[in-house]
């Protein structure tokens, strides 16, 4: 069974041309396909070294962080020595901070990591300067929640460091195969017929 469609001819009048059934209606243009990467990738990301750096200095840091509630401990049973090193080892944390700044943006930047560390590192800039003060000060009823506070978001991210988590990559813009902008889903695409020009 054929279909004819007409044709305009010029002075001929229109003429009917069979067209094979399974072209029935007008020829459309494809628009171009996109093609994306995976949302996350979940596997090690290609440039490893980066997650061993922000593992490496979140463990330092987070060790540091401990060991101040046992100097105090010490200092608490007879051995006043160890408030010296409390306050040094206090002291010295926000300098590591900085430096856990630098790998969490080597991280995010060069090895596709995620944002939130180097977000939280910067927030512990401050807080461990208001700490710090609170010690100077002896003001035990904001040093002791703060500093406790402290130690356990230091716990968090040391251990988050270790976990596969921390070599999830972000996600690429997606591409598209053909040069050229995006069509617009809701636009009418132009419509070609054969034998009669655009």
């Amino acid at each position: 069974m054929s279909v004819y469609r007409e044709m305009d001819a010029g002075m001929d009048g229109p003429q009917q041309v069979p067209v094979p059934t399974g072209q029935q209606g007008p020829a459309r243009q494809q628009a171009p396909t996109r093609q994306q990467d995976p949302p996350e990738q979940q596997g090690p990301a290609g440039r490893r070294w980066t997650a061993w750096l922000v593992r490496l200095l979140f463990t330092i840091q987070a060790l540091m962080a401990i060991a101040q509630p046992i100097f105090i401990g010490q200092y608490l049973d007879g051995n006043f020595d160890q408030l010296s090193a409390h306050s040094l080892n206090g002291s010295v944390l926000p300098a590591v901070d900085m430096l856990c700044i630098v790998g969490a943006l080597c991280h995010w930047l060069v090895g596709r990591g995620r944002f939130w560390p180097v977000l939280a590192t910067v927030l512990l800039v401050p807080v461990e300067g208001i700490q710090i003060g609170a010690g100077f000060a002896h003001s035990l009823a904001l040093h002791i929640p703060l500093g406790t506070s402290i130690v356990a978001t230091l716990l968090f991210m040391a251990a988050w460091s270790w976990t596969p988590r921390v070599h999830w990559t972000r996600a690429r813009r997606p591409r598209l195969a053909a040069g050229g902008a995006e069509p617009n889903p809701g636009s009418p695409q132009p419509q070609r017929f054969p034998g009669r020009s655009a």
